[in-house]
């Protein structure tokens, strides 16, 4: 067993000043946010959340983040349709979210802009970037949309107040005072509630209906999905190795190798590696243990990426985009635990099965920065055993088995 040490002094001071940089561009960007209010009288006391004399036609969802929170956030694209049938929802995200909001039948168009990098400490000193933000901002004013809401975060929750939209709403603890016309009261903590039932509490659902996605793979993706995987009639289970926001939340290399002995041993099943370039060093290293494996790491586009991972009976992953969206495709999937709350951020799923050893200090991630281990060590994830993971894996397919 390693021995636990605490984060490199380094670490700490390059985080603090991260932290301070990002809290200033957001004081600078709220405060407009405030002064573009300005004129434009008291909100109206009407009652409920939409203040509309008549349903919006346009509306604005801001989420600035990775893949996997985007999945679920596409949940309120769908409640938003349902109550606004003729409304056009526009998504604004990151450049590689973008491409999920595209394959969702409720999104009518996603916008792409890097704003995240504004609060870096490279992307701050940018020119290109400043200018890049600010022209985004401008061009959503010219859109004059009827409600924009900030899904989640205090960058998000600026841009929203500065989009000049009729009505603007958002989680009141996640943006500068002003920012919003209806503030919700509620902050995301772990242990309280899943982030897509906080999602949709933005559209005033009590989230106690399962949610819906309804992603829609373009058929070329599709048939390109379905050519890249091994042929065969025995169960297909894919596995994801890699996470980001927090190299806490990655499983060992080791263990994944492990586990892939287990799969083929015992099921016969075929296995495929997804990812991209971040994980091929770990994918090598499971081929080397298993030749059989078929490795699609860093070979698929999103949209092709999706088709493959509805073709699946099982998907392995820590907490990542892939487990998210395989949720989203209504697959089986195994959830691997340490450092960020499956309570939180599990799959939203009833047959999920989540795998975490439960030692005190996990869950430890308070959503403020990635998810590192504060202690230098993942013990978290460590612990887990791939024999666990295979019980779980082992459990999902008999219930496909079971339909």
């Amino acid at each position: 067993m390693r021995p636990v040490v605490p984060l490199p002094a380094k670490g700490r001071r390059r985080r603090k000043l991260k932290a301070i940089l990002g809290r200033g561009v957001l004081a600078i960007a709220g405060g407009a946010a405030r002064l573009s209010r300005l004129g434009r009288g008291p909100r109206p006391d009407v009652g409920g959340l939409w203040p509309f004399p008549e349903p919006p036609r346009s509306i604005l969802l801001v989420r600035f983040d990775l893949i996997g929170d985007t999945v679920m956030s596409l949940a309120l694209a769908a409640d938003l349709k349902s109550i606004f049938s003729d409304s056009e929802i526009t998504f604004l995200t990151t450049p590689g979210s973008a491409r999920i909001a595209e394959i969702c039948p409720y999104v009518d168009c996603s916008l792409a802009v890097d704003m995240p990098a504004v609060t870096h400490l490279q992307g701050a000193l940018s020119r290109h970037t400043w200018t890049t933000s600010i022209s985004a901002v401008r061009e959503i004013r010219k859109s004059r949309f009827d409600l924009a809401i900030s899904l989640y975060g205090p960058l998000a929750g600026c841009v929203t107040g500065l989009s000049g939209a009729r009505w603007r709403v958002g989680y009141k603890s996640e943006a500068p005072a002003g920012c919003f016309d209806f503030a919700l009261p509620g902050r995301r903590l772990p242990g309280t509630k899943h982030e897509v039932e906080w999602i949709r509490g933005l559209a005033g659902r009590d989230g106690g209906t399962p949610a819906v996605w309804d992603l829609a793979i373009p058929d070329d993706a599709g048939r390109r999905g379905a050519e890249m995987l091994p042929k065969g009639d025995e169960a297909l289970i894919v596995i994801h190795t890699g996470a980001r926001n927090g190299g806490a939340k990655i499983w060992p290399a080791e263990r994944w190798k492990e586990l892939a002995v287990l799969i083929n041993e015992e099921t016969g099943a075929r296995l495929v590696t997804i990812g991209d370039e971040f994980e091929r060093k770990t994918a090598r290293s499971v081929i080397r243990s298993v030749p059989r494996t078929h490795d699609l790491t860093g070979k698929t586009s999103l949209a092709e990426l999706a088709a493959v991972i509805s073709r699946c009976d099982v998907l392995i992953s820590g907490d990542s985009g892939p487990l998210h969206l395989a949720t989203a495709l209504g697959k089986r999937v195994v959830g691997l635990y340490g450092p960020t709350d499956p309570v939180l951020s599990g799959p939203f799923a009833d047959d999920a099965i989540i795998v975490r050893t439960g030692i005190p200090c996990s869950p430890c991630y308070d959503l403020r920065a990635p998810a590192d281990c504060p202690f230098g060590d993942t013990l978290c994830m460590e612990w887990i055993t791939p024999r666990q993971v295979m019980e779980a894996a082992l459990k999902q397919l008999e219930r496909r088995r079971a339909g």
